[in-house]
């Protein structure tokens, strides 16, 4: 349906009006009941229809639909003014706008229009007013840290823990909480609770607060922290005994001093009679002490080789940091201390006994082997009596990824017998 844009104009006057288009040239305007175009210089009877297009800019008119008339838009030419001539499209436009001016002003004025509506500046004041409630990290921690303290209910107690885990992670909110008391208050005090959830979800809030968190663990090393995560890791159950360790690996990884409280608590002995137990529950544990010690021996070792480094490249800032670690690693000396707490025999067993079970399962754990053959690796020089007793079992690790590497694409399984022969 073409939309145009019209006035309808009903002619009730009693003499024809001229529209005056351009110059007179055609005759009279001979109407029908269909629009037609009022050509130039036409003039046209009274009582019609008439319109001007404006798309078009031409004027169009018609009978007079009796059974239908149209009284939207209708303008009403009195006898009065017959004589006058013919609108042009200036005054046209002119009385349009005039119109659109009159219906916006009646709306505006209009209270019932404006019912139910507010202004902008009372829209912005009543969301200024509003409290969503939105809350920094660090407010959020000290509100647990609150709830904590509070609450009796060891459930709910367990549910905080849950919630600080999520958010110590972070370096700035691990440090945040043990500045606002979090070791005296809910760590330490939580590890000595009887009740098994709070010593597991403390052990395990506390190693994602000083995981690589340097600050952190400077305030955790100035207290009891270390003694007390060994006797759990001595005493308690399997689960509990897992996050303790994780708490001990995050605090003392790349903390020489540290380390060598943790060498004084008596660590290596309880992860010697640990790691010398035949039993399937303390298997994972077992394999993450195998790990934990790894990393702690590899360390020196890696500290030697940047000291090096350096040394040849004339950094004299980085050539005393990293002497001073040095120096400090060797006063914690925990390759010395797992050699003369027999972790030759305590290795060589374990490697054993990792073979036995895999022989009769039927299935390698090949990341367990590799951590073992890696552990193992390190004390080459020191434990080689100790390990050509086991010539046998090393022998058939080499054989098993022998056949392995052959098959493997990626070059995963050629790691462990390139292992080997270093043993």
């Amino acid at each position: 349906m073409e939309c145009i844009c019209s006035l309808f104009i009903l002619l009730v006057s009693a003499n024809a009006v001229q529209v005056k288009v351009g110059n007179p040239k055609e005759k009279d305007f001979v109407p029908t009941k269909e629009w037609q175009t009022v050509q130039p210089g036409q003039q046209i009877q009274k009582g019609l229809h008439v319109r001007m297009n404006l798309e078009k800019g031409t004027v169009e008119a018609k009978q007079i639909d009796e059974t239908n008339s149209d009284s939207s838009a209708v303008l009403v030419l009195d006898q009065a003014n017959e004589d006058k001539p013919a609108l042009d499209k200036e005054e046209l436009k002119q009385i349009l706008a005039a119109l659109k001016n009159d219906d916006r002003s009646e709306s505006e004025s209009d209270p019932k229009d404006l019912a139910g509506q507010r202004s902008y500046e009372e829209i912005k004041k009543e969301f200024d007013t509003l409290d969503f409630g939105v809350k920094t990290e660090a407010e959020i921690i000290t509100e647990l840290h609150k709830d904590y303290m509070q609450t009796k209910d060891d459930k709910r107690k367990v549910q905080i823990l849950v919630d600080l885990e999520y958010y110590v992670h972070q370096i700035d909110n691990g440090l945040n909480f043990l500045k606002m008391g979090g070791l005296r208050d809910i760590i330490i005090p939580g590890l000595n609770s009887s009740f098994e959830e709070i010593r597991l979800n403390c052990a395990y809030v506390f190693g994602g607060c000083v995981q690589n968190n340097i600050k952190a663990q400077i305030m955790a090393y100035e207290t009891n922290i270390i003694e007390i995560l060994v006797r759990l890791i001595a005493t308690d159950t399997v689960e509990v005994k897992n996050k303790c360790l994780y708490g001990l690996s995050a605090l003392c990884l790349q903390f020489p001093i540290a380390q060598k409280k943790l060498v004084e608590s008596g660590a290596l002995s309880e992860f010697a009679l640990i790691v010398s137990q035949r039993d399937p529950i303390l298997s994972k544990l077992q394999k993450k002490i195998i790990v934990f010690l790894y990393d702690l021996v590899l360390e020196p070792e890696l500290t030697k080789q940047n000291l090096q480094y350096y040394q040849n490249q004339n950094e004299t800032d980085n050539v005393e940091m990293y002497s001073e670690k040095l120096r400090q690693y060797n006063v914690s000396n925990i390759k010395g201390q797992l050699l003369a707490n027999n972790w030759c025999d305590i290795a060589n067993t374990y490697l054993k006994r990792v073979y036995e079970e895999s022989i009769t399962t039927g299935e390698f754990d090949h990341d367990l082997v590799e951590k073992t053959l890696y552990f193992i690796s390190l004390f080459r020089q020191n434990c080689r009596e100790h390990f050509t007793n086991s010539k046998i079992v090393i022998e058939q690790f080499r054989r098993s990824y022998d056949l392995l590497a052959n098959d493997d694409d990626s070059g995963y399984f050629k790691k462990n017998p390139n292992l080997i022969p270093k043993i």
